[in-house]
């Protein structure tokens, strides 16, 4: 599941697995112009990719290797060639990404 929501300048990727309308532990990415706060989780790759493919990304900062804050990022790579940017500790998993499911 999928929620898209604008605050002021900042677009708000809502994702997670769901029962119902029941989010289960939510994750979020944020859109600031051209930079991307994180890519969310995979289990939502399809329709997270579907949604950035109309937009102009240049650059993705991961905060952590986890999955579910690194899970779109070879999409991102592959797809729309953007720079990623992330502590020197996070490197090794990121530059060994999962893909889309």
């Amino acid at each position: 599941m999928l929620q898209v929501k604008q605050h002021g300048p900042v677009t708000v990727f809502r994702m997670g697995r769901h029962v119902g309308k029941t989010m289960l532990y939510p994750v979020h990415a944020f859109l600031l112009e051209e930079t991307l706060i994180d890519s969310g989780t995979s289990h939502v790759g399809r329709e997270f990719s579907a949604e950035m493919e109309n937009r102009r990304i240049t650059t993705l900062i991961n905060t952590h290797h986890h999955e579910d804050h690194t899970g779109n990022n070879r999409w991102l790579q592959d797809r729309l060639k953007v720079e990623i940017l992330a502590h020197p500790g996070a490197l090794f998993y990121l530059k060994h990404p999962r893909e889309l499911k």
